[in-house]
């Protein structure tokens, strides 16, 4: 199912906006298409993530998108089976160099993703980062049934306000099986078709800190992470995505 971000106008990045430097603004008339815009990838994302019964696998550079975590969380919180593995990587050496980006992941997770879990439902929840790598696919497994891949990451700008084109799929014949153990198999550095004992690898990685860095380079990384604050400048660019819906 092919789902789309088009935002009701086209956004310029300007980096000289008065203390929000690159923030995003209007540059023209609402597309002549899409006047209202449009949010598939918004609304397939939060069904594919509701219908989590076994686990929900995020692969991303950056995740900024409070609405994202929330749908984790709830789903967490609904069933008493669901695993989380969140993974993501080295800061892209081609973005521009700011802390940004890292302080908005913190808040996401410590606000959204594990607020108001229990010690049993935050033991579910495992988010990991790559040491040696920058993770450029943007892609959500859940239970090997449902899927989503493509240019949107898990960050506002993706769900309001970018241009972004994504695949969401479901799938009774395997296919969405073999591309998590394919996927899965990159990082584990083994394929195990089986997703339980897939998903115990993944939990059984080392705290960041706790040891030597696995021959993998992944680490699980401790929550809830660092307590950040924001600055008012800083909040509005973390809510600015929402602003323009």
């Amino acid at each position: 199912f092919r789902s789309r971000t088009f935002p009701r106008m086209r956004f310029g990045s300007v980096g000289t906006i008065a203390s929000l430097g690159g923030a995003s603004i209007p540059t023209n008339d609402p597309l002549s298409f899409a006047p209202s815009g449009l949010f598939e990838i918004r609304g397939a994302w939060e069904k594919g993530i509701q219908g989590a019964q076994t686990y929900i696998y995020i692969e991303d550079q950056g995740f900024t998108a409070a609405e994202v975590f929330d749908w984790v969380n709830a789903a967490v919180k609904a069933s008493d089976t669901v695993k989380v593995v969140i993974l993501t990587g080295l800061f892209d050496p081609n973005d521009d160099p700011n802390n940004d980006t890292s302080k908005f992941f913190r808040v996401t997770v410590n606000n959204h993703l594990i607020v108001g879990l229990s010690a049993a439902q935050l033991a579910r929840v495992g988010v990991f980062s790559h040491l040696t790598k920058t993770i450029h696919t943007k892609s959500t497994i859940v239970d090997d049934a449902w899927a989503i891949i493509g240019s949107a990451n898990a960050m506002r700008r993706s769900l309001y306000t970018d241009m972004e084109h994504s695949v969401a799929f479901t799938d009774d014949a395997g296919a969405i099986a073999r591309y998590r153990e394919q996927l899965w198999g990159v990082h584990q550095q083994q394929s195990v078709p089986d997703v339980q004992a897939a998903l115990t690898n993944w939990f059984s990685l080392p705290y960041q800190g706790a040891g030597p860095t696995p021959p993998r380079g992944i680490v699980r990384l401790r929550l809830p992470m660092a307590a950040t604050t924001l600055s008012a400048d800083e909040q509005t660019m973390y809510e600015i995505g929402r602003a323009h819906v």
